[in-house]
């Protein structure tokens, strides 16, 4: 055993031979309701060292959002910009400078196969998640790899839905939008689920239809979009300590630009048992994920499974200690598949990679500390370690301070480190992105400090963030052209040492019983290593959301999103400003109402002296019904 795993080992059997005494420990008493659950310990809200966001089922259905890109635009630290590999105005995630790549997204605990990293037009997923069956959303900043791998090198999103939750709920969605700015582009949705529990069994159904038609921009045309999603979730109690379940998720997106182009399948389907024994609680999970996008007008099929086995235990061992250790295996396979037998197929090297993480949460006086670390072994990069300690200290009962550092290790994903990879749409002139078989893995470290504070009527933070990175994966314009279009050809590439510096701070504020103030502040400095900017960071990014109630459960908020400027890499990328507004009306305690006036300014970032890399669909106004039962 080397150095790393002697240590791990040995943090391990420490912790199993506390068990014996475990039974004896109380547990620590904490309203289920406050503990962040991504967290994995009893940690509540004020108690994690990171930078956290929890957005509730009950801000997204006022939020007037139709997925999960617009509900994240709205958080503090998120902006947008378009895929290194994508055209046709997709967009692309980014949080405090870490793209979609370095943002691992999770559902109700379990991992989703980032299918953006693979298909240049999948859109970021965003139609992978019905919203309306989302109970809250949990936004852990910064590097999270030693609880959950090298996906989450910049951050961790669970999404925790209603079914996954166990809880009896019933509901009906319908809404229109309509594009005021361009020719067509009007949007169409249903959504209705339920689930109840009857003795020790517990079910539930969800079902969600999206539509946009196609509609005509300045110099990018936006498809016609379907998306249809269904998912199911049964469990049983076999015992009060002792669960199984299942559940399976199944969502297709059709996209159609002037004739047929893509058509994505996914597939989801989870196993799992969780049991308490002793005062500990033991958790096994597996589940499988598979992604089949078929390009019609390019005769060829992405075909993507992702499988995982986990187990996890914790444990309060004492009143001030909480124990978290787990394994992971995790495979991963990649086929290009051409209909023609004159275009040959492209299958990646599959990997897997087996983890072990142990974290500790220690609690003294008016202090937490939380030590964690992962060890990775990937079949194509070798050995990887993760490591992290925060700490957070109480100064009085409405002011904290919050400290963090972490390390991360990030294998390239089975495209980019594979020099037989060729991406391109075949017509003359196109764009060539090309694999490279001699990437190094990511490894990053990342510092935060945070002061938070709160008081009657207002809650706020102010943290500073530093991120090193070295080998950073991006995609370089070689300055050559490709043989196969006679385009740019890229090549997939490490940054020797990329680094991002942040400021962010984050106000909310009851300025009285009916009048409430959101506001945010980033400022953030990139660089790539050689002295300039990386693509697509904006040096600012301010959030402000103001919200009226008024008599009759009317509620008002107007919100303004500022997207400062960024750089392409050689030019200087131009702000922007949305503002919405939405209007929601509680009818009852069944029904509400809704209209949303989206980007209310008409911005299309259509201007091609701006450098944008994306166009907006432009004004859009959307009435929805809910219906609760």
């Amino acid at each position: 055993m080397n150095n790393r795993q002697k240590l791990l080992s040995t943090l391990i059997i420490g912790a199993i031979a506390s068990f014996n005494t475990a039974y004896a420990a109380e547990e620590e008493t904490v309203e289920l309701d406050n503990i962040i659950v991504t967290a994995k310990s009893n940690s509540t809200l004020d108690s994690i060292a990171a930078t956290v966001n929890v957005i509730t089922a009950e801000e997204i259905e006022k939020s007037g959002a139709s997925n999960l890109q617009d509900i994240l635009e709205q958080v503090p630290g998120f902006s947008f910009t378009a895929n290194s590999s994508s055209t046709y105005g997709r967009k692309n995630i980014g949080l405090r400078g870490m793209d979609s790549q370095h943002i691992l997204i999770l559902m109700d605990g379990e991992r989703t196969n980032a299918t953006d990293g693979f298909i240049g037009h999948s859109d970021y997923q965003s139609s992978y998640f019905n919203i309306n069956n989302i109970e809250r959303i949990e936004i852990i900043k910064g590097a999270g790899s030693v609880l959950y791998g090298s996906e989450a090198i910049g951050g961790v999103i669970n999404i925790i839905t209603k079914s996954g939750s166990g809880q009896s709920y019933s509901s009906l969605s319908l809404n229109k939008g309509f594009a005021t700015s361009r020719s067509e582009g009007d949007s169409t949705g249903i959504s209705f689920g339920a689930g109840a529990g009857y003795n020790d069994f517990y079910g539930s159904f969800n079902f969600s239809h999206e539509s946009q038609e196609y509609a005509t921009g300045t110099s990018i045309n936006f498809e016609e979009v379907k998306n249809r999603t269904i998912d199911m979730a049964v469990s049983y109690n076999f015992s009060p300590n002792t669960k199984i379940d299942f559940s399976l998720l199944d969502s297709k997106e059709n996209r159609n630009l002037l004739s047929p182009y893509y058509d994505i399948d996914r597939n989801k389907y989870s196993l799992g048992l969780s049991t308490k024994l002793n005062g500990w609680s033991l958790v096994l999970k597996a589940y499988k994920m598979d992604s089949s996008a078929e390009a019609i007008t390019h005769n060829l099929t992405h075909n993507i499974e992702d499988k995982v086995l986990s187990a996890e235990v914790q444990n309060a061992i004492t009143n001030n200690q909480f124990i978290t250790i787990g394994l992971e295996q995790h495979k991963t396979s990649y086929l290009k598949d051409y209909t023609s037998s004159a275009s040959p197929d492209y299958r990646a090297p599959g990997t897997t990679q087996k983890s072990i993480y142990a974290q500790d949460k220690i609690t003294f006086n008016d202090n937490t500390l939380t030590l964690g670390l992962r060890l990775d072994d990937n079949s194509q990069f070798g050995h990887g370690t993760s490591a992290s300690i925060g700490y957070v200290h109480t100064l009085t009962n409405n002011l904290s301070i919050k400290a963090s550092y972490g390390t991360a290790y990030k294998a390239p994903n089975i495209k980019e480190a594979d020099s037989n990879y060729i991406f391109s749409h075949g017509y003359p002139g196109a764009t060539v992105f090309q694999g490279n078989s001699n990437l190094d893995a990511e490894t990053s470290r990342n510092a935060e400090i945070a002061l938070v504070g709160k008081a009657s009527n207002i809650d706020w933070s102010v943290a500073a963030y530093h991120t090193k990175i070295k080998d950073m994966i991006v995609s370089n314009n070689t300055g050559t052209s490709s043989p196969l279009t006679g385009g740019d050809l890229y090549l997939y590439d490490n940054i020797d040492n990329a680094t991002v510096t942040g400021l962010e701070l984050e106000f909310n504020i009851d300025l009285s019983d009916s009048l409430f103030l959101n506001t945010s502040l980033t400022k953030m400095h990139t660089d790539n290593g050689q002295g300039g900017d990386l693509s697509f960071r904006p040096k600012t990014m301010a959030k402000v959301k103001l919200s009226q109630e008024f008599n009759h459960n009317f509620l008002v908020s107007i919100s303004a999103n500022h997207t400062g400027k960024s750089s392409d890499g050689l030019n200087k990328v131009d702000s922007y400003t949305l503002y919405d507004a939405v209007l929601n009306k509680a009818v009852n305690d069944n029904v509400s109402l809704q209209l949303a006036f989206k980007n209310i300014g008409n911005e299309k970032l259509d201007d091609v002296s701006d450098n944008h890399m994306t166009e907006l669909l432009g004004r859009e106004v959307k009435a929805s019904f809910n219906l609760t039962f």
